[in-house]
């Protein structure tokens, strides 16, 4: 069986595929659509990242950015809610500082989330986008790391024949959107009040120690915490979720990699891929710049594919002319 397996565009900008066909799907569009849905996150995200003299650049790689949403940066916003040694307060006092940041966190991740959901479902297909059609062999297997049903809608794949590996706006599952960094390398040890110490014996403590303002705002970076490990994309569960998929391409002979920058954060996806396939699958790998193949070729080496087995051929030689688009 000689059966074509296409993998995808990232989103970030690797997402050449659904931009390729004019579709307004980068994340500076998406900064476009916060600007007229949800200021405040937008505003929230841009003032609070490390980049945030730079908007270019953390929209550029959004996702790997959310990363950088600087911890203390967002702790300062929030400083008038701990607890002042010089006044009176209570155990009140104590709770409103972790507790203003759990709600902080939760209300960024939904609105995160909810915004994606709705940019990607805005997305319109215009009467043009079939002009830029590429070769595709519209009975293939797809791994699909783009979100959006454009295989569907330009080239009549049928859906079965797709994997969302992010999830798609075409299911309920809530979309994938995330970095690849592990949140230990990110988040320090919390410190945190004797183990066996709760209740009003936990309360005496903080007020007899002197420690009320040290431990509301520890107390708040823990809550904190929860935002760079839920927008982490656990890749291996991911993996998990997919075992179906993944055990499935043992027959798969040639593979076709599309507009894919082939980045840190998606590289155990090919690792799952090259250990579920024959050793001596083709593959074939677009670039746009010549520059990249160095990289592509260093890469795909470096997960055990010999470059014998490696095809390299620009964008530019997969476009179709207008008679043979209607072959699909």
């Amino acid at each position: 069986m000689n059966c074509g397996f296409h993998v995808k565009s990232t989103l970030y900008n690797r997402k050449w595929f659904d931009l390729h066909h004019g579709l307004k799907t980068s994340y500076w569009d998406f900064r476009t659509y916060l600007q007229n849905h949800n200021l405040e996150l937008l505003e929230f995200i841009e003032e609070h990242t490390d980049l945030a003299s730079n908007q270019k650049t953390i929209w550029a790689n959004f996702e790997e950015n959310l990363s950088r949403l600087n911890m203390k940066k967002v702790l300062s916003s929030y400083s008038d809610y701990l607890p002042s040694l010089e006044d009176d307060y209570d155990k009140r006092d104590f709770d409103s500082f972790p507790q203003i940041i759990k709600d902080r966190v939760s209300e960024i991740l939904e609105g995160l989330e909810e915004s994606f959901r709705q940019f990607i479902k805005s997305i319109q297909y215009s009467d043009k986008a079939h002009i830029n059609a590429i070769k595709l062999d519209s009975k293939a297997r797809f791994l699909q790391f783009n979100y959006t049903p454009t295989l569907e809608n330009l080239y009549n794949v049928k859906h079965n024949q797709i994997e969302y590996i992010h999830n798609s706006v075409l299911l309920d599952d809530i979309l994938v959107l995330g970095h690849g960094e592990n949140p230990k390398t990110i988040i320090k040890d919390t410190w945190s009040p004797p183990s066996h110490l709760y209740g009003k014996d936990l309360d005496i403590w903080k007020m007899e120690d002197g420690m009320s303002d040290d431990y509301t705002y520890r107390e708040g970076e823990s809550n904190f915490h929860s935002y760079y490990i839920k927008t982490r994309k656990e890749s291996q569960q991911i993996i998990g979720n997919k075992r179906l998929f993944f055990d499935a391409l043992s027959g798969i002979d040639d593979i076709h990699v599309f507009g894919h920058s082939l980045s840190q954060v998606d590289l155990p996806y090919f690792k799952e891929i090259i250990k579920s396939i024959s050793s001596n699958v083709t593959w074939t790998v677009s670039y746009y710049d010549k520059k990249d193949i160095v990289n592509f070729e260093r890469t795909l080496n470096n997960l055990g594919v010999n470059s014998k087995q490696l095809t390299f051929i620009p964008l530019s030689e997969l476009q179709l002319s207008k008679n043979q688009l209607f072959l699909f």
